[in-house]
């Protein structure tokens, strides 16, 4: 009996030979590069070779940037997206695959690679590049969001989605492309959930302090031409050096300093009286100021400004009160007032106050009885213990 398995056959390398070490060739796609008109959702990108896709989520970045992320996949020699959002009309869309496409066999990668497409009648074809370093270490910052904004409004970046995305590679570098002849506002953002807007205190924000105005310009580059290998030859020789007019997209230099907003939500976490003469208060985050406290007992009036001694740490985030006057000691319970900023639901520091009941637990002392029986317990303990040592010795 033969069974049908053909199906199930794998993908197997090439055995023998020299390795390969040839990055796969882009034979066409569906649309064609910077294509127009284009309606569907779905691009493939055909290679000369199978390929597949590496660390696509973090690596493929698309403009305008999507709701619901698209589906990336090498198969054969094939790779494919699949928009999941809806076309939006007259846009330039955009997928930068950095270096995330490889063959399959050796992980040669392709090379720095975008694709575009509009689905309008025209396409926006400029581009803006620069770095983002860390403000306080001035070392690169790698996979942070870097986004532009058509709209120059101070509140567009903590209310709209960027209108065009891009990513730092390791080297803190980016590209943002199919922009159009206009001013943008860029901004670098550490977007921790994925909603391409300053949201949240506490994402790291890198920003310039002008619009940005995009041009292009003809600059020359250097090319090298060979001369034909002779025959038998396999080392190339240089013929000439010469240089090349080419399109060059500006600015190309831009440079963000990206930093953390220091923010945390400030609170009274937690207060104990673990000892008769200390209250220690510890709150959700470092203050500039510290809270006030008044005494509610019944004669606090004596006491309200010479009651305690302040032992404080340098983030006045927990706070050692120590207990001067021996009647409040003695007391089992101690009522107190602490006014202090407080973060309220706009993320703003307001004033508050919160009404305490410090309690002192004191151990109680066993009883007679309680201690003979323990001490009984304890006896026993100890001699079945001498008995386990003497039969290790034996055992020795």
């Amino acid at each position: 009996m033969f069974l049908g398995i053909a199906g199930c056959a794998s993908i197997g390398t090439p055995q023998g030979g020299p390795k390969d070490e040839t990055p796969p060739v882009l034979v066409k796609s569906k649309p064609v590069a910077n294509a127009t008109q284009w309606k569907k959702k779905k691009i493939e990108i055909e290679f000369d070779e199978l390929v597949s896709v590496q660390s696509a989520n973090e690596k493929v970045v698309i403009s305008p940037p999507q709701k619901k992320p698209a589906i990336v996949s090498g198969i054969m020699n094939t790779v494919r997206v699949e928009l999941q959002d809806s076309l939006l009309p007259n846009t330039t869309y955009t997928i930068d695959f950095s270096d995330a496409i490889v063959d399959y066999n050796e992980s040669n990668p392709y090379g720095q690679y975008s694709f575009a497409f509009s689905t309008g009648d025209s396409i926006d074809s400029l581009c803006v590049s620069g770095h983002v370093l860390d403000a306080a270490t001035l070392s690169p910052k790698s996979g942070i969001i870097v986004g532009a904004h058509a709209n120059l409004h101070d509140s567009a970046f903590q209310k709209e989605k960027f209108l065009r995305i891009a990513k730092t590679d390791d080297k803190g570098h980016f590209v943002l492309r199919g922009m159009k002849h206009v001013p943008y506002h860029i901004f670098a953002l550490g977007d921790q959930n994925r909603d391409y807007m300053f949201d949240q205190k506490g994402e790291g924000i890198a920003f310039l302090d002008s619009a940005v105005h995009l041009w292009t310009e003809i600059c020359q580059r250097p090319d090298t031409l060979w001369q034909p290998l002779a025959k038998g030859d396999t080392t190339r020789k240089v013929d000439t050096i010469v240089m090349r007019d080419i399109t060059c997209f500006k600015p190309d230099s831009l440079l963000l300093m990206y930093f953390n907003e220091d923010f945390g939500r400030q609170y009274l976490a937690k207060s104990e009286r673990k000892e008769a003469n200390k209250i220690v208060l510890y709150f959700g985050f470092k203050a500039d100021t510290l809270p006030s406290l008044q005494l509610l007992v019944a004669d606090s009036i004596e006491h309200q400004d010479d009651w305690y001694v302040l032992e404080d740490n340098p983030t006045h985030d927990t706070l050692t009160y120590w207990i001067k006057d021996s009647s409040l000691i003695k007391l089992d319970t101690i009522a107190l007032r602490v006014d202090y900023l407080k973060t309220d639901s706009n993320d703003l520091l307001s004033p508050t106050c919160d009404t305490l009941q410090v309690v002192f637990k004191k151990e109680k002392a066993k009883s007679g009885k309680k201690n003979a029986q323990d001490n009984k317990r304890n006896n026993r303990r100890g001699r079945k213990n001498e008995k386990d040592i003497e039969q290790k010795n034996d055992t020795i």
